[in-house]
């Protein structure tokens, strides 16, 4: 879920193969959520706030690892990040300026700041987490 404009890059800057949510003629698809995800093995995602139920569903449906971008917020989906999550990391507190930049409409690259932290957190959906095995009868 990307576009040409903020798509990732490997350290030798080579742009991310990535999935648009409009048409984009570098995208390798567009809406991830009709896509068959056999060929990734792990995923970088920073889903819109709103849609990041709807990504870890999917992802968790096709059984693929990711590192997601989440903000640290109170919502349904917290529980799944909690029980599938194998390592976290904090990329920002809240309000801070110097982690997070965005395009504005005349394309030049402003700070983006958020009013709470933000969180790059690594999910195995694979199997079921070693934390929750204990439950299984």
């Amino acid at each position: 879920m990307a576009s040409a404009a903020n798509v990732m890059k490997t350290p030798q800057g080579q742009k991310l193969m990535f999935y648009s949510r409009y048409f984009d003629q570098a995208a390798k698809g567009t809406d991830l959520f009709a896509q068959n995800m056999n060929w990734v093995t792990t995923a970088y995602c920073f889903p819109p706030f709103p849609m990041i139920g709807m990504v870890l569903n999917f992802l968790k449906h096709q059984k693929k690892d990711c590192v997601m971008i989440i903000p640290t917020i109170n919502e349904p989906w917290v529980n799944l990040v909690s029980a599938h999550m194998t390592d976290l990391f904090e990329i920002s507190k809240p309000f801070q300026t110097n982690q997070f930049t965005i395009l504005n409409q005349s394309g030049k690259r402003i700070t983006k700041k958020y009013p709470h932290a933000m969180l790059a957190v690594k999910l195995h959906f694979e199997t079921t987490p070693s934390t929750l095995t204990y439950l299984h009868l």
